[in-house]
Protein backbone atom coordinates (compact mmCIF):
# COMPACT_ATOMS: atom_id res chain seq x y z
CA UNK A 1 0.00 0.00 0.00
CA UNK A 2 1.17 3.58 -0.88
CA UNK A 3 1.75 6.00 2.04
CA UNK A 4 1.62 9.72 1.61
CA UNK A 5 4.87 10.45 1.33
CA UNK A 6 5.01 7.87 -1.71
CA UNK A 7 2.02 9.41 -3.22
CA UNK A 8 3.62 13.27 -3.03
CA UNK A 9 6.69 12.22 -4.69
CA UNK A 10 5.01 10.49 -7.00
CA UNK A 11 3.29 13.94 -8.23
CA UNK A 12 5.42 16.47 -6.92
CA UNK A 13 6.75 18.79 -9.34
CA UNK A 14 10.23 20.97 -9.03
CA UNK A 15 12.58 22.88 -10.30
CA UNK A 16 15.77 21.46 -10.90
CA UNK A 17 17.77 24.19 -13.17
CA UNK A 18 16.79 22.07 -16.30
CA UNK A 19 14.63 24.14 -18.36
CA UNK A 20 11.70 22.47 -19.73
CA UNK A 21 12.95 19.63 -17.84
CA UNK A 22 8.90 18.98 -16.75
CA UNK A 23 5.86 16.96 -17.21
CA UNK A 24 2.61 18.28 -17.41
CA UNK A 25 0.94 19.52 -14.72
CA UNK A 26 -2.13 18.11 -13.80
CA UNK A 27 -4.54 18.38 -11.01
CA UNK A 28 -3.90 16.44 -8.22
CA UNK A 29 -0.26 17.24 -8.66
CA UNK A 30 1.79 18.92 -6.54
CA UNK A 31 4.74 22.11 -6.81
CA UNK A 32 7.77 22.90 -4.72
CA UNK A 33 7.41 26.90 -4.26
CA UNK A 34 9.02 29.70 -2.70
CA UNK A 35 8.31 32.86 -1.54
CA UNK A 36 10.54 35.67 -0.83
CA UNK A 37 9.46 38.09 2.33
CA UNK A 38 11.34 41.39 2.17
CA UNK A 39 10.70 42.72 5.57
CA UNK A 40 11.31 39.75 8.22
CA UNK A 41 8.32 40.78 10.47
CA UNK A 42 6.35 39.05 7.81
CA UNK A 43 7.39 36.28 7.65
CA UNK A 44 7.71 35.95 11.58
CA UNK A 45 3.72 36.06 11.08
CA UNK A 46 3.60 33.67 8.91
CA UNK A 47 5.33 31.23 10.91
CA UNK A 48 3.35 31.64 14.13
CA UNK A 49 0.00 32.20 12.47
CA UNK A 50 -0.08 30.94 8.91
CA UNK A 51 -0.86 32.49 5.00
CA UNK A 52 -3.86 32.95 3.30
CA UNK A 53 -4.04 33.45 -0.77
CA UNK A 54 -8.03 34.17 -0.29
CA UNK A 55 -6.76 37.76 1.56
CA UNK A 56 -6.19 40.74 -0.34
CA UNK A 57 -1.88 41.24 0.30
CA UNK A 58 -0.22 44.33 0.38
CA UNK A 59 1.73 44.81 -3.32
CA UNK A 60 4.84 46.34 -3.67
CA UNK A 61 4.00 47.52 -7.36
CA UNK A 62 0.66 49.12 -7.04
CA UNK A 63 -0.23 48.22 -10.22
CA UNK A 64 -1.04 44.66 -9.48
CA UNK A 65 -3.32 45.18 -6.42
CA UNK A 66 -5.68 45.75 -9.29
CA UNK A 67 -4.29 43.28 -11.75
CA UNK A 68 -3.91 40.70 -10.03
CA UNK A 69 -5.95 41.44 -6.46
CA UNK A 70 -5.41 37.95 -4.95
CA UNK A 71 -3.05 35.78 -4.23
CA UNK A 72 0.76 35.52 -3.29
CA UNK A 73 3.20 35.17 -5.69
CA UNK A 74 5.28 32.00 -5.72
CA UNK A 75 7.64 30.80 -7.43
CA UNK A 76 9.84 27.47 -7.94
CA UNK A 77 12.49 28.80 -8.40
CA UNK A 78 14.42 29.47 -4.90
CA UNK A 79 17.15 31.93 -6.29
CA UNK A 80 13.90 34.00 -8.17
CA UNK A 81 12.68 34.32 -4.27
CA UNK A 82 15.68 35.39 -2.95
CA UNK A 83 15.84 38.59 -5.54
CA UNK A 84 12.09 39.49 -4.10
CA UNK A 85 13.65 38.17 -0.63
CA UNK A 86 16.29 41.21 -0.53
CA UNK A 87 16.99 41.28 3.30
CA UNK A 88 14.09 39.30 4.21
CA UNK A 89 13.64 35.72 4.23
CA UNK A 90 12.63 32.84 1.76
CA UNK A 91 10.12 30.55 3.03
CA UNK A 92 9.81 26.81 0.78
CA UNK A 93 6.67 24.61 0.86
CA UNK A 94 4.36 22.59 -1.21
CA UNK A 95 1.68 23.67 -3.00
CA UNK A 96 -1.13 21.55 -4.51
CA UNK A 97 -2.33 21.66 -8.11
CA UNK A 98 -5.66 23.78 -6.90
CA UNK A 99 -4.19 26.53 -4.43
CA UNK A 100 -2.06 27.78 -7.57
CA UNK A 101 -3.34 30.12 -10.28
CA UNK A 102 -1.28 31.83 -13.36
CA UNK A 103 -1.17 35.67 -12.67
CA UNK A 104 -2.59 37.21 -15.58
CA UNK A 105 -1.89 41.20 -17.03
CA UNK A 106 -3.63 42.94 -19.83
CA UNK A 107 -0.47 43.46 -21.86
CA UNK A 108 0.39 39.59 -21.76
CA UNK A 109 3.50 40.03 -18.72
CA UNK A 110 4.32 41.70 -16.09
CA UNK A 111 5.66 45.21 -16.20
CA UNK A 112 9.38 47.05 -14.60
CA UNK A 113 8.69 49.75 -11.56
CA UNK A 114 8.37 53.32 -13.36
CA UNK A 115 6.60 52.09 -16.37
CA UNK A 116 3.29 52.84 -16.91
CA UNK A 117 1.16 49.65 -16.98
CA UNK A 118 -2.61 48.93 -17.67
CA UNK A 119 -4.79 47.64 -15.66
CA UNK A 120 -8.34 45.52 -16.01
CA UNK A 121 -11.35 47.44 -15.79
CA UNK A 122 -13.64 44.25 -13.43
CA UNK A 123 -13.37 40.73 -12.49
CA UNK A 124 -14.91 39.90 -15.75
CA UNK A 125 -12.24 40.94 -18.04
CA UNK A 126 -9.48 39.84 -15.81
CA UNK A 127 -10.70 36.42 -15.83
CA UNK A 128 -11.91 36.77 -20.01
CA UNK A 129 -7.69 37.78 -20.54
CA UNK A 130 -6.66 34.60 -18.48
CA UNK A 131 -8.96 32.15 -20.49
CA UNK A 132 -7.75 33.36 -24.11
CA UNK A 133 -4.28 32.70 -22.99
CA UNK A 134 -5.03 29.25 -21.87
CA UNK A 135 -6.60 28.48 -25.27
CA UNK A 136 -3.70 30.74 -26.97
CA UNK A 137 -1.01 28.38 -25.48
CA UNK A 138 -2.92 25.47 -25.83
CA UNK A 139 -3.48 25.75 -29.21
CA UNK A 140 0.42 26.76 -30.31
CA UNK A 141 2.11 24.55 -31.42
CA UNK A 142 4.96 26.19 -30.99
CA UNK A 143 4.91 25.00 -27.21
CA UNK A 144 6.61 22.56 -25.41
CA UNK A 145 4.51 19.46 -24.98
CA UNK A 146 4.14 18.97 -21.55
CA UNK A 147 2.89 22.80 -21.89
CA UNK A 148 -0.05 22.17 -23.97
CA UNK A 149 -0.63 18.58 -22.48
CA UNK A 150 -0.86 20.69 -19.09
CA UNK A 151 -4.50 20.60 -17.58
CA UNK A 152 -4.30 24.66 -17.78
CA UNK A 153 -1.24 25.35 -20.63
CA UNK A 154 -1.21 28.77 -19.29
CA UNK A 155 -0.48 27.87 -15.78
CA UNK A 156 1.60 25.51 -16.95
CA UNK A 157 3.90 28.21 -19.46
CA UNK A 158 3.86 30.45 -16.52
CA UNK A 159 5.50 28.40 -13.83
CA UNK A 160 7.44 26.34 -15.72
CA UNK A 161 8.57 28.37 -18.49
CA UNK A 162 8.82 31.92 -17.71
CA UNK A 163 11.39 34.26 -16.81
CA UNK A 164 10.19 34.49 -13.05
CA UNK A 165 8.62 30.57 -12.48
CA UNK A 166 5.93 31.87 -10.66
CA UNK A 167 2.45 31.09 -9.98
CA UNK A 168 -0.40 32.83 -7.16
CA UNK A 169 -0.60 30.34 -4.26
CA UNK A 170 -4.57 31.32 -3.56
CA UNK A 171 -4.27 28.65 -0.93
CA UNK A 172 -4.46 28.70 2.83
CA UNK A 173 -1.08 27.49 4.45
CA UNK A 174 -0.58 26.17 8.14
CA UNK A 175 2.56 27.16 9.73
CA UNK A 176 3.44 23.64 9.69
CA UNK A 177 3.16 22.87 6.09
CA UNK A 178 6.28 25.27 5.81
CA UNK A 179 9.38 23.18 4.96
CA UNK A 180 12.49 25.83 5.36
CA UNK A 181 13.15 28.92 6.09
CA UNK A 182 16.23 30.95 4.96
CA UNK A 183 17.91 34.21 5.41
CA UNK A 184 20.29 36.42 3.18
CA UNK A 185 21.33 37.37 6.60
CA UNK A 186 22.93 33.77 7.80
CA UNK A 187 23.88 33.05 3.72
CA UNK A 188 20.45 31.43 3.08
CA UNK A 189 21.03 28.65 5.27
CA UNK A 190 17.65 26.79 5.87
CA UNK A 191 16.05 26.04 8.93
CA UNK A 192 12.80 24.75 10.16
CA UNK A 193 9.38 26.09 11.77
CA UNK A 194 10.61 25.33 14.98
CA UNK A 195 14.11 26.75 15.00
CA UNK A 196 12.89 29.87 13.18
CA UNK A 197 10.29 30.23 16.26
CA UNK A 198 12.91 29.49 18.83
CA UNK A 199 15.31 32.39 16.61
CA UNK A 200 12.68 34.94 16.94
CA UNK A 201 10.62 33.75 20.05
CA UNK A 202 11.50 37.60 21.65
CA UNK A 203 9.67 39.20 18.67
CA UNK A 204 6.37 41.61 20.03
CA UNK A 205 4.54 43.45 17.47
CA UNK A 206 1.93 44.52 20.32
CA UNK A 207 2.91 47.82 20.80
CA UNK A 208 4.58 48.13 17.01
CA UNK A 209 2.43 51.40 15.63
CA UNK A 210 3.61 50.07 12.11
CA UNK A 211 2.29 46.67 12.53
CA UNK A 212 -1.07 47.55 14.34
CA UNK A 213 -1.67 49.60 10.70
CA UNK A 214 -0.75 47.82 8.01
CA UNK A 215 -2.80 46.27 5.80
CA UNK A 216 -1.57 43.42 5.51
CA UNK A 217 -0.94 39.42 6.56
CA UNK A 218 0.87 41.29 10.35
CA UNK A 219 -3.22 41.72 11.40
CA UNK A 220 -3.48 38.09 12.90
CA UNK A 221 -2.42 38.20 16.43
CA UNK A 222 -6.00 37.91 17.25
CA UNK A 223 -7.26 35.27 15.08
CA UNK A 224 -8.71 32.41 16.81
CA UNK A 225 -7.83 29.65 14.38
CA UNK A 226 -5.23 28.82 11.41
CA UNK A 227 -6.03 29.16 8.15
CA UNK A 228 -7.08 25.59 6.89
CA UNK A 229 -8.48 24.66 9.86
CA UNK A 230 -12.34 24.39 9.49
CA UNK A 231 -14.76 26.17 11.58
CA UNK A 232 -16.04 24.70 15.03
CA UNK A 233 -18.39 26.94 16.35
CA UNK A 234 -17.91 25.59 20.42
CA UNK A 235 -13.94 26.30 19.77
CA UNK A 236 -14.66 30.03 18.33
CA UNK A 237 -17.09 30.84 21.15
CA UNK A 238 -14.60 29.41 23.77
CA UNK A 239 -11.35 30.76 22.51
CA UNK A 240 -13.39 34.17 21.79
CA UNK A 241 -13.83 34.52 25.51
CA UNK A 242 -10.54 33.29 26.39
CA UNK A 243 -8.94 35.82 23.92
CA UNK A 244 -11.20 38.77 23.55
CA UNK A 245 -14.30 39.05 25.92
CA UNK A 246 -12.87 36.92 28.98
CA UNK A 247 -15.89 34.99 29.40
CA UNK A 248 -18.19 32.98 27.42
CA UNK A 249 -21.27 34.42 29.05
CA UNK A 250 -20.27 37.73 27.53
CA UNK A 251 -19.06 36.05 24.09
CA UNK A 252 -22.44 35.11 23.73
CA UNK A 253 -24.08 38.15 24.36
CA UNK A 254 -22.02 40.07 22.06
CA UNK A 255 -22.62 37.60 19.24
CA UNK A 256 -26.69 38.30 19.61
CA UNK A 257 -25.84 41.76 19.73
CA UNK A 258 -23.89 41.51 16.50
CA UNK A 259 -25.91 39.17 14.66
CA UNK A 260 -28.72 41.61 14.67
CA UNK A 261 -26.88 44.05 13.57
CA UNK A 262 -25.65 41.89 10.58
CA UNK A 263 -29.03 41.27 9.79
CA UNK A 264 -29.82 45.03 9.55
CA UNK A 265 -27.68 45.98 7.21
CA UNK A 266 -27.08 46.61 3.63
CA UNK A 267 -24.82 43.19 3.04
CA UNK A 268 -25.12 40.71 5.63
CA UNK A 269 -21.72 38.82 4.22
CA UNK A 270 -20.16 41.83 3.66
CA UNK A 271 -20.97 43.25 7.19
CA UNK A 272 -19.56 39.70 8.60
CA UNK A 273 -16.30 40.27 7.02
CA UNK A 274 -15.55 43.65 8.26
CA UNK A 275 -16.65 42.17 11.38
CA UNK A 276 -14.83 39.32 12.20
CA UNK A 277 -12.20 39.11 9.81
CA UNK A 278 -9.79 40.24 12.69
CA UNK A 279 -11.00 36.37 13.97
CA UNK A 280 -11.62 34.34 10.98
CA UNK A 281 -10.09 33.26 8.13
CA UNK A 282 -11.35 33.55 5.18
CA UNK A 283 -12.15 29.39 5.12
CA UNK A 284 -14.07 29.70 7.88
CA UNK A 285 -16.49 32.56 6.78
CA UNK A 286 -19.12 31.00 5.46
CA UNK A 287 -19.26 28.27 7.91
CA UNK A 288 -19.42 30.93 10.74
CA UNK A 289 -21.66 33.02 9.15
CA UNK A 290 -24.14 29.94 8.60
CA UNK A 291 -23.82 28.96 12.07
CA UNK A 292 -24.06 32.18 13.57
CA UNK A 293 -27.35 33.38 11.56
CA UNK A 294 -29.16 29.89 12.52
CA UNK A 295 -27.65 30.38 16.40
CA UNK A 296 -28.69 33.82 17.06
CA UNK A 297 -30.32 35.29 14.11
CA UNK A 298 -34.34 34.83 15.73
CA UNK A 299 -33.12 36.31 19.07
Amino acid sequence: MKTFSDWLNEHLHQYDNMRGNFEPLKRGDTVKVFHGFDNINEAIIAARHGVSGQLRPSRKYSYEANTNPKGVFVTISEETAKQFALDGCVIEFIAKYDELDPPVWPQGSYGTQGSYMPTFKSKVERLATKKKFKSEIGNDKNQPEFIKSSDDPYMAKILFDSSEYQALFIGNLNPSRIISFSEKKDNWKKINLEEFLEKYKDVDFTNDRTYQNRNSMLKHELKLFLPEDDFDADEFVKRLAEKVTKSVMSATSALKQITNQIIRSKSIKQSFIEIFHYHLWPKQYTKALSWLLEKYGNN
